[in-house]
């Protein structure tokens, strides 16, 4: 294992002496903390698609329609016994003094997914809009390195708006993972009501050479949604690296009804175990290969938000990372929505929101 900078040794420390130390605790729960809306802790509204944790109560969010390169730094503070938000505090959007020149000449890169390197101390973030994962210093600036994405994510290859949602970084065994939204046009049609079918998706890892790792296949739940409506979106919208090795895949299915009313998000978040299953032959490897290959998986936690004339709690939940470790042993998760830029109209506009979901301490 690389040198980790102190700051951040100290957390990773932290959490694997909860996962070694708490085998004697009897059987958990999960626990599904409510929402916190992010408004009334004076964050303003975003496009919010990924999260990271880079200190103790230090993160990083990105927006998927931010003005420019960079992300939001996000100061998270939760309760040590409880696993409830204290405070929260969004800075302003990074790299702050490049914003006046590159706003009018920018282009989005539709960023989705953010993990924090450690070794380096940098920030590499996902592009759906150009199916790249590139490199960036704390100060938002890219640093013109990027992971080795193979030719079968290439931006030809995918569904449009259904590319790099996902990505995390397992600092253990120093290994980047991520996965698309959706099918790759290779594997399928897009996964929709019109095509109520299983998803066959490729986890695909990388070292910390930035050089393509082992790849995985993956099988998501059939769609619920009997229609598209007047919206819609299906697929993997996050993945969190436990310290154990396991992957926690969060599964998003938004429906927007013709007239809003009766919309919904269902959200299911499963586990699964790469180093228990078996690899793919190559990231291409034909789609009967992965269809023998797929890993099993476990159902973590699952709820349902929905948008109506009594309730306005929809939340598409994107971005999903690692928190701290409770003085129990038990260890959170963050879970940050998009809002689309609080769409809609007050008092029906869609809000900014943090989950905490507290899990078991990880027991080998």
């Amino acid at each position: 294992m690389r040198s980790l900078d102190g700051r951040w040794r100290t957390v990773v420390l932290g959490v694997l002496v909860c996962v070694v130390s708490t085998g004697s605790l009897p059987a958990q729960t999960v626990k599904v903390l409510p929402q916190v809306n992010l408004r009334r802790h004076g964050a303003p509204a975003a496009d919010y698609s990924g999260i990271t944790r880079i200190g103790t109560d230090r993160y990083a969010l990105v927006s998927d329609k931010a003005p420019v390169d960079g992300y939001y730094p996000l100061r998270l503070r939760i309760d040590s016994l409880t696993g409830r938000v204290l405070s929260v505090a969004v800075e302003p959007l990074r790299p702050v003094a490049s914003q006046p020149k590159a706003t009018s000449g920018y282009t989005s890169r539709d960023v989705e997914g953010v993990a924090y390197m450690p070794g380096t101390g940098t920030l590499f973030i996902s592009g759906e809009g150009d199916q790249e994962i590139r490199e960036y210093d704390l100060e938002g600036a890219p640093t013109g390195r990027k992971l080795r994405v193979p030719p079968v994510f290439g931006k030809a290859c995918i569904h449009p708006n259904y590319g790099f949602e996902a990505l995390t970084y397992d600092p253990v065994r120093e290994r980047f993972w991520t996965t698309t939204e959706n099918v790759l046009r290779a594997d399928g049609h897009l996964v929709s009501p019109r095509n109520p079918q299983s998803g066959l998706l490729r986890l695909q890892s990388f070292g910390r050479d930035l050089q393509p790792g082992a790849c995985y296949a993956y099988l998501t739940d059939r769609p619920e949604a009997e229609r598209t409506g007047r919206a819609y979106a299906f697929g993997v919208s996050a993945l969190t690296a436990m310290l154990d090795g396991s992957l926690l895949v969060l599964e998003r299915e938004f429906y927007v009804a013709r007239r809003y009313w009766g919309s919904w998000v269902q959200v299911k978040i499963y586990r699964v175990r790469p180093s228990g299953g078996e690899p793919l032959t190559a990231s291409a490897a034909s789609v009967e290969e992965a269809r023998r290959k797929v890993l099993p998986k476990q159902l973590v936690a699952e709820w349902k938000s929905r948008f109506n004339a009594v309730n306005t709690r929809l939340a598409n939940y994107e971005g999903m990372c690692l928190g701290p470790c409770l003085a129990d042993g038990r260890q959170t998760l963050v879970l940050v929505s998009d809002s689309q830029g609080g769409a809609g109209r007050a008092p029906y506009r869609l809000k900014d929101f943090l989950r905490v979901i507290i899990v078991p301490p990880v027991v080998e």
